[in-house]
């Protein structure tokens, strides 16, 4: 399942490493969804959705218990990606 497992089940390792994959999935995404393409938002937003969220969200349902620390992570690397998306300051 690709998920990485610590002593203390923290997941703060897996978090990480699917944070760089998010990464570099919306890097390699980032001519179609960026500020100056003449994609609909709409659809930007179902790249976003179907592509790189389902990376992010890897194995939720085990690591959903862990910090929050971890969690506010994901967060903001979720909003940024939608700012950027929606072109929002």
């Amino acid at each position: 399942m690709g998920l990485y497992l610590d002593p203390r089940l923290s997941f703060k390792n897996h978090i990480k490493k699917a944070l760089n994959k998010a990464t570099i999935t919306s890097k390699q995404l980032a001519s179609l969804v960026a500020r100056w393409s003449t994609l609909p938002i709409r659809h930007k937003h179902l790249l976003y959705k179907a592509i790189i969220r389902p990376v992010l969200m890897n194995g939720s349902q085990v690591w959903g218990s862990t910090s929050q620390t971890n969690t506010k992570k994901l967060q903001v690397s979720q909003k940024k990606q939608l700012m950027h998306i929606v072109n929002a300051p």
